[in-house]
């Protein structure tokens, strides 16, 4: 993944406790006795907050999210990966002394409770959102090797208490991109590759034609265009399989595979050039499937157009990336092609 948001728990507060002992407090009977339960609770909230142990404990947590589900290599062999830490959403909008809600009793939905809870006075609730204030104190600066980077300031007003609605969300989503937005910004990094690009190569006198098969046991002679080659090469690919195409040698060939179906087939070609294809993840089903024809066809006719150029295309939210061109013989991560075993340029008299 290359965004993570996070948040810590209330629970790991104790704010459950105190949400039951200052808002839904109907067992004491008598305020002065709520109050009491209720200040306890405070107390037990912002001690557990001053402590290092809840911290370390979030850290670890922290770092286990990133060995666990962040990019350790993307498609252009860079580690990253971006988490935001959002802070707990307040429990209520800025109180203000003697307004309606200190004279009021938050509503328990029974019947038989009704009007039993504490009044919510403001020395209360300013004290439970000063409570969240001080928990946001963790997030750190870091970058995506496992340290943290700016956490949102909590700047959620809700017109009701406890979880952000809607619009809550809606405005902690608006913040996080700004948060990831500023830190691209920063640190030169774009999250993904653009959809679509073309590039020439240094692949050398790539040949016009090119013997794909010999013909000299077997099969019967093929040759195809640049253009040919890399179409053998998709059709095993975006069959979801990994191997040199069918009824080739595969001595002229290698395979590099990874993660999640990623699969790389590369073949050399005589006069020091490969032909190569990447696909990043497997795919399955017949939207995937047609997908991956599309995609390959699209850069092979547009971008490599049987010359030495490379594409790529297909990004998230698509269903997988590809990859495909030519380029300098063993320029690739995967092992040697030996310069002996190189598929044969076709020779025209």
């Amino acid at each position: 993944m290359s965004l993570l948001v996070s948040t810590p728990s209330g629970n790991d507060f104790k704010f459950a406790d105190v949400v039951l002992a200052c808002v839904y407090n109907y067992g004491p009977t008598g305020d002065a006795a709520k109050d009491a339960t209720c200040n306890t609770a405070l107390s037990n909230a912002a001690a557990i907050i001053g402590t290092e142990t809840v911290w370390n404990t979030y850290k670890d947590k922290v770092n286990k999210i990133f060995s666990d589900v962040s990019i350790t290599k993307d498609y252009f062999n860079m580690k990253w990966s971006v988490l935001v830490i959002i802070g707990y959403a307040k429990f209520f909008g800025k109180p203000d002394n003697n307004d309606a809600c200190s004279k009021t009793r938050f509503p328990i939905p029974f019947a038989l409770m009704s009007g039993q809870g504490n009044l919510m006075n403001a020395r209360v609730r300013a004290t439970m959102n000063t409570l969240v204030d001080t928990s946001e104190s963790l997030p750190s600066k870091g970058n995506g090797d496992g340290d943290l980077i700016p956490g949102l300031p909590n700047e959620l007003q809700q017109n009701s208490v406890f979880h952000p609605k809607t619009a809550g969300h809606a405005s902690t989503a608006a913040k996080v991109k700004q948060v990831v937005d500023d830190w691209s910004k920063e640190n030169g990094h774009n999250e993904a590759p653009p959809p679509q690009v073309c590039d020439a190569t240094d692949a050398p006198n790539i040949p016009s034609k090119i013997i794909s098969i010999p013909g000299l046991i077997g099969p019967p002679q093929e040759v195809v265009e640049p253009n040919g080659l890399l179409a053998k090469i998709r059709e095993v690919l975006c069959g979801n399989r990994c191997k040199i195409p069918d009824n080739m040698d595969s001595r002229p060939g290698a395979i590099l595979t990874g993660d999640g179906g990623r699969c790389e087939t590369s073949l050399g070609v005589q006069g020091g050039s490969e032909a190569y294809m990447l696909r990043d993840r497997s795919i399955s089903g017949a939207d995937q499937t047609q997908h991956c024809w599309d995609s390959t066809l699209a850069l092979i006719n547009t971008y490599v157009n049987n010359g030495a150029n490379e594409g790529w295309r297909g990004v998230d939210p698509s269903p997988a990336f590809y990859q495909t061109g030519y380029r300098k013989l063993n320029s690739g991560k995967h092992d040697t092609i030996s310069q002996d075993r190189l598929l044969q340029k076709l020779l025209e008299c």
